[in-house]
C-alpha cells in the first residue's frame, strides 16, 4: 500500500498521490470524499484573535491568511482546523512567559502524554512529513510551530498524526 511506502520513507506523499491519481479528482481528494471527509476552504476556519484589541491591520490580515492556508493545505476540515488554531494560540499564550527550561519540561511532559496514548515515533514521523509538505507549499509553518511551542503540544501533534494517517489510508490502485 502507498501509505506503507510513505511511512517507510521510500516514496513521498506526492509520489503516492501521483500513483493514485486517475481521471477526475486527485487520489487524496477522491479518498477523502469516499470517507465523507470534507476539507474546509481557508475562509471557513474559525480563527482566534491575533491582537489583544482585535484590530485588523494589513499585517494581521496577512498573518490570518497564512494560518488559514496552512490548515487548508493540510486538507483539515472546519472543526479540526479551527480547533488546532485555537490550541496553537492557547499554547503560545501559555508558553510565552516561560523560561527555556520550563518550556523543555513542558515539552517532555507532552511527549510522555503522546507515548501513553500510543503515538509512536513512526506515527509522529508521518505527521512531520505532512508538516514538511505544508511548509514546502506555504513556508513559515515550521518556524511558527517551533517559535510558539505549538509543535510540542500533544493535542496538536495527535491531531496532525491522525490527519496524516487519514490522508495516507487510501488503497493503492491495482
Amino acid at each position: 500500500m502507498a501509505d506503507d511506502l510513505v511511512r517507510q520513507g521510500k516514496i513521498s506523499r506526492e509520489q503516492a498521490n501521483a500513483e493514485l491519481a486517475g481521471s477526475g479528482p486527485d487520489g487524496v481528494d477522491a479518498h477523502l470524499a469516499s470517507i465523507d471527509y470534507v476539507p474546509a476552504k481557508p475562509e471557513e476556519y474559525s480563527m482566534p484573535k491575533i491582537t489583544e484589541d482585535g484590530a485588523y491591520t494589513p499585517e494581521v490580515a496577512a498573518w490570518d491568511k497564512q494560518r488559514r492556508q496552512w490548515l487548508s493545505t493540510a486538507k483539515l476540515d472546519k472543526a479540526i482546523g479551527s480547533e488546532l488554531a485555537r490550541n496553537a494560540e492557547e499554547t503560545h499564550q501559555r508558553l510565552k512567559g516561560m523560561t527555556d527550561g520550563q518550556r523543555e519540561l513542558w515539552a517532555a511532559g507532552q511527549r510522555a502524554q503522546l507515548d501513553r496514548l500510543g503515538f509512536t515515533q513512526e506515527r509522529i514521523n508521518l505527521a512531520r512529513q505532512l508538516v514538511a509538505e505544508v511548509e514546502a507549499s506555504s513556508p513559515g509553518l515550521v518556524a511558527y510551530l517551533f517559535d510558539t511551542g505549538a509543535g510540542n503540544d500533544a493535542r496538536i501533534v495527535a491531531n496532525v498524526v491522525l490527519q496524516a494517517e487519514r490522508l495516507n489510508s487510501r488503497p493503492v490502485k491495482k
